[in-house]
């Protein structure tokens, strides 16, 4: 498989949103009646000062096999508001300093099209994205998985995530998250 991978702008992000949405139901198994709120919702985050995004195309198709992309982190966005909540509960279970949370950014979504999966496009993709990120930490949150046997978990373990809050659930899905950090 022919993939490059690309840090785009805003722009060329919000002309792609629809087909990354599908990207990522597909990859996460959603229903397609997300795919309205979902597109809203991704246009609306790209408005965000220093969002960041990356793209990966297959060049023998020309089709989009993956995206990666994120924001700031901010106290007034809904991931933010989750997680804090959550350590305000939970307080015992922070695995790292609650300082993080003043100075980060958020891996909001990598997913890579399940027919391209096992070819190292997601693992490009981080190492893009990553390379543009000036803050101390990169926070993200991933489903759960008995043992970590998945992809995702081994692609973020590779790059030195670490344990920041386990088994956190976000409203509008029942699974318990992990919630993983990497400190630049």
């Amino acid at each position: 498989m022919n993939v490059s991978v690309t840090a785009v702008d805003t722009a060329t992000f919000r002309r792609c949103v629809p087909q990354l949405v599908d990207i990522y139901l597909t990859a996460m198994n959603y229903p397609r009646s997300l795919r309205a709120d979902r597109i809203h919702s991704w246009q609306v985050a790209s408005t965000r000062e220093h969002h960041q995004a990356v793209i990966a195309l297959d060049q023998e198709t020309n089709r989009l096999v993956g995206c990666c992309w994120g924001v700031p982190g901010s106290p007034t966005s809904w991931w933010d508001h989750c997680v804090r909540s959550y350590t305000q509960r939970h307080p015992t279970e922070l695995r790292q300093p609650a300082s993080l949370l003043e100075n980060y950014f958020e891996l909001s979504e990598i997913h890579v099209l399940p027919a391209a999966q096992g070819h190292g496009v997601g693992k490009h993709m981080l190492q893009v994205f990553l390379s543009q990120i000036t803050a101390p930490w990169v926070l993200l949150s991933t489903p759960e998985v008995e043992h970590e046997a998945n992809a995702a978990f081994h692609l973020y373990r590779q790059f030195g995530f670490v344990d920041v809050l386990r088994n956190v659930t976000f409203s509008g899905d029942h699974r318990p998250f992990a919630i993983l950090g990497l400190q630049q």
